[in-house]
């Protein structure tokens, strides 16, 4: 080879010292280097992985409050309604007890009507006879009104 200029010797021993090199560099720099990115994109797929679970995490815990924020307002407009009814009987009850009331009052001022006529006639004098109180007193409910009839009457 010598024709040709290849120095053998040379070439054998460039050789060597090429594949000692890349032995070496091998040992030393290429296999951490890989271990150290093999690592690295393991951690890269585990952080992708926690995102995934929590962002599944995040949406069921959205819905959970959707839920519960449905069911509280379920909850406050039964409660509404509730009092709503509850208002309304409260109010007819009311309405019941005044028309109770005004029952008894205005029979409280017929029954004394009728004793003022039937006083008026019986007396003969013309004058009226003394208000009938119903065992109430100066001061009970039924006394105006019954003033009034009176006085319309009379």
């Amino acid at each position: 080879m010598g024709d040709i200029g290849i120095n053998v010797p040379g070439l054998v021993a460039q050789l060597v010292c090429f594949f000692l090199l890349f032995g070496l560099l091998t040992v030393v720099l290429y296999k951490p280097v890989r271990r150290m990115l093999d690592e690295r994109a393991a951690r890269i797929k585990e952080s992708m992985e926690q995102t995934e679970q929590i962002k599944e995490q995040m949406a069921k815990t959205e819905e959970q409050v959707k839920e519960q924020l449905g069911a509280a307002r379920r909850e406050g407009q039964d409660i509404l309604a509730q009092a709503a009814q509850m208002g309304e009987r409260l109010k007819e009850e009311a309405r019941g007890e005044a028309r109770q009331e005004a029952e008894v009052i205005v029979a409280r001022a017929r029954t004394e009507i009728r004793c003022r006529e039937g006083g008026q006639r019986d007396t003969g004098s013309g004058e009226a006879s003394p208000p009938y109180r119903g065992g109430t007193g100066a001061g009970s409910r039924g006394e105006g009104l019954m003033r009034g009839v009176a006085k319309k009457e009379g």
